[in-house]
């Protein structure tokens, strides 16, 4: 009779452990869902992503953001049900969202999401009169603006503006699109002032709009030099006494390179002349000082030489003097990397304007 009831209680316990088994079974399977109002694929991950847990889920103990390199620090917060991803998201990436959730007092199977972030448009090249550059010539004109994106625009959704920095409102610029979506020209409806910097401003959208963020304006700017526009030449230098600049001119009259000088009170004149003798080494004839890469340019009434070359310095190693103000004895004076770049740079006959 004992054996018979410890053999039912022994059945009686397998069952019901075999059924809490499968109670527990059930409460661990992976119901709770993961969705995106916005989908699997973010336009701007720079705005919060909100993702809605689904099925029954009393609490969300634990939330990781995964990319292809491992765990992402990003800004989470969860309220209720809702998880929002405030910010760390960056463009064009893979992300996996993992969210470890509870019931009542049963914890459930991590949950699993999947989303991307778009690689947005931007703006890659904008050409001033044909030329690709942050200083550019054409003061008192209209030259052509010219705009290149990394993909395919909607010019109906796309605004280009022209700002002055230093006074005056915007300027929608009314530009020309190609078939493509991804050129647009225009011309300033006013005169470019010399001395002056101009910002291209972009409120733009993709032709794909999800793609991109309308409200993110994009900018650019470029200087107006006051310098009239020189005469095209494959090499040309600059010397801008006004301001002790010195500009390298490749073709087109591009702006290869700004350099701050140091240039005399009296020389070199203003004029245009001819590079005619390169010197790797010099001293200086007014002290004991020495100077490299000596390219010269100009004769002056006395017969020196007249050039562009390196900070003198003395046998103590003291420069003789700086640059952004005329204090040379007459030469046009570089730091020793933009004397070195001009020296390599220059050839014998390379045309040097004066201003």
């Amino acid at each position: 009779m004992r054996i018979e009831k410890r053999r039912q209680a022994i059945v009686l316990a397998v069952a019901l452990a075999a059924g809490l088994g499968t109670l527990a079974l059930r409460f661990t399977s992976p119901t709770v869902m993961l969705a995106a109002p916005q989908g699997r694929r973010i336009a701007d991950p720079r705005k919060p992503v909100e993702l809605m847990c689904g099925g029954p889920v009393s609490e969300i103990r634990d939330l990781k953001v995964l990319d292809d390199q491992g765990p992402v620090s990003a800004l989470c917060t969860v309220s209720g049900r809702t998880i929002i991803i405030q910010s760390g998201l960056r463009c064009g990436a893979r992300y996996r969202i993992i969210v470890q959730t509870k019931t009542f007092f049963v914890k459930r199977r991590p949950a699993r999401f999947d989303l991307s972030t778009c690689q947005p448009a931007r703006l890659e090249k904008v050409t001033v009169g044909g030329v690709e550059a942050r200083n550019v010539f054409s003061p008192d004109s209209r030259p052509e603006i010219v705009l290149f994106f990394s993909k395919a625009m909607n010019p109906g959704k796309t605004r280009i503006f022209l700002r002055d920095e230093s006074a005056g409102p915007m300027i929608d610029l009314g530009a020309q699109w190609n078939e493509a979506g991804s050129r647009a020209a225009a011309l300033p409806s006013v005169a470019l002032n010399g001395r002056r910097t101009y910002s291209i401003v972009l409120d733009a959208a993709a032709e794909d709009a999800s793609e991109i963020s309308p409200e993110t304006p994009e900018r650019w700017s470029f200087h107006v030099l006051g310098i009239p526009a020189p005469p095209a030449e494959d090499r040309l230098i600059i010397v801008d006494r006004e301001n002790q600049q010195t500009l390298l001119c490749g073709k087109n009259r591009a702006i290869l390179r700004t350099c701050p000088c140091a240039t005399g009170v009296y020389y070199p004149t203003p004029g245009t002349y001819r590079v005619y003798e390169k010197i790797p080494r010099a001293k200086s004839l007014f002290d004991d000082s020495w100077f490299s890469y000596f390219v010269v340019f100009q004769t002056s009434e006395t017969g020196y030489m007249v050039g562009f070359h390196s900070i003198p310095v003395f046998p103590d190693g003291r420069p003789a003097g700086g640059l952004g103000k005329p204090n040379s004895h007459g030469c046009v004076r570089l730091s020793l990397d933009a004397a070195k770049n001009l020296y390599d740079w220059a050839q014998l006959g390379t045309r040097v304007i004066v201003y």
